[in-house]
């Protein structure tokens, strides 16, 4: 039983939704960083930012502070099989059949965060990536070629050291994990 009355379908998703929000990735070595602190971060996480920035184009879709643009993109995921998913591009169809940019938007999802992405593996909509190596060797190769295809996404050319000093800073934009306090139950 939580405060307001008895544990409904309803109650419990609006506890676990109020408890995601309490979740938060902040504080990580990239922000402390940023703040001032120069020993936050090792030399490959600095140069890894100018790669994802400049020689990947990952600030393209990914914007600091958040690491996403909140906006929606098709990357090719899953266009390597005989029935992709719609994703977006679906639910704008379901809206309004006539909207023209449901097809525009057929293949997009939204823009996942980067912070603590080197955390929760599988990654894509559809768990296509099993590592964050895998979802960034997807990316660099410029995704799956499709006709909703978003035209940010340019297949990148990295050295290896390049792309250990990417691997570097997206690590360093994950914060020291924390437990949670498990709740008592009645």
């Amino acid at each position: 039983m939580y405060a307001g009355g008895p544990a409904t379908q309803d109650s419990i998703v609006k506890s676990l939704a109020t408890f995601v929000r309490t979740i938060v990735s902040d504080d990580a070595p990239w922000d402390r960083y940023e703040k001032g602190n120069k020993e936050a971060v090792s030399a490959d996480a600095i140069a890894g930012f100018d790669v994802f920035s400049k020689t990947a184009s990952c600030t393209n879709c990914h914007l600091p502070p958040l690491y996403t643009d909140t906006l929606f993109h098709n990357v090719g995921v899953g266009y390597d099989k005989p029935m992709p998913d719609p994703g977006r591009g679906k639910i704008l169809a379901d809206k309004d059949a006539k909207d023209p940019e449901a097809k525009t938007m057929m293949g997009a999802f939204k823009t996942p965060t980067m912070r603590s992405v080197t955390e929760h593996p599988p990654y894509f909509h559809n768990g296509s990536a099993a590592s964050p190596d895998d979802a960034v060797d997807f990316v660099l190769k410029g995704g799956t070629k499709n006709p909703n295809l978003d035209g940010k996404l340019q297949a990148k050319k990295l050295s290896g050291k390049e792309r250990d000093q990417l691997m570097a800073f997206m690590k360093a934009l994950t914060p020291e994990q924390k437990p949670f306090e498990k709740p008592k139950l009645p």
